[in-house]
């Protein structure tokens, strides 16, 4: 049995792990400062995500976070081929980028939803967002045939519906389910679900805004 233990004083969570041929990836969220081996972490803000590359040996390769003056997670993480994909929720001002080059989405709401593609060492490729005026979290993900599918929740008082042409009509309060499917950085079909009801759209692209 093999053991590795990361982290800080503070509060340090991993949410996810994969692996593909000889990496294993991890993601999760952590506050101040976070160390994995002699790479060393420092949050933006309140909470920063994190993605971690590891060796079968569970040593590790490569670690970057991402963030900005408020809290980001990373809920989920999924590997196919030579690339990784990392799932979770973020909020005004992230910087999801792991080179000089900035990239700050921006938000719709306070909390919204990201899925972001790394290569196989940790370096950022892009990030798709998907939001509404109020909460929105990906919470899943899995992928087929280059087809990335990810599902997460939305609050009643979203927009995720004019955002992505869903005509849901939904009337409860609370949380609404979501499923939208991307086509390399562009959202292709998303799905929307409430008490049973399931809402469809088809869009051909969805810019990174």
């Amino acid at each position: 049995m093999k053991i590795a233990s990361f982290g800080s004083a503070q509060n340090d969570i991993s949410n996810s792990i994969t692996h593909i041929d000889n990496n294993i990836y991890l993601c999760g969220g952590f506050r101040n400062t976070i160390s994995f081996g002699n790479i060393n972490l420092s949050s933006a803000g309140e909470r920063d995500g994190f993605l971690a590359v590891l060796d079968t040996n569970l040593a590790v390769i490569n670690a970057v976070s991402f963030g900005g003056p408020q809290m980001e997670e990373a809920f989920r993480v999924k590997a196919e081929k030579e690339d990784v994909f990392v799932v979770g929720s973020f909020q005004p001002g992230c910087d999801f980028t792991t080179s000089e080059n900035s990239y700050k989405p921006i938000t719709i709401g306070q909390i919204d939803a990201y899925i972001t593609k790394y290569d196989k060492e940790a370096n950022w490729v892009w990030t798709q967002t998907l939001g509404g005026f109020d909460d929105n979290l990906a919470l899943g993900i899995d992928i087929t045939d280059s087809t990335i599918f990810t599902s997460g929740l939305f609050t009643i008082s979203s927009s995720f519906d004019s955002v992505y042409g869903l005509n849901s009509n939904l009337t409860n309060a609370g949380f609404n389910g979501f499923i939208a499917e991307l086509k390399d950085c562009h959202i292709s079909t998303a799905l929307a679900f409430n008490e049973g009801r399931l809402h469809t759209s088809e869009r051909r692209k969805v810019s990174m805004v």
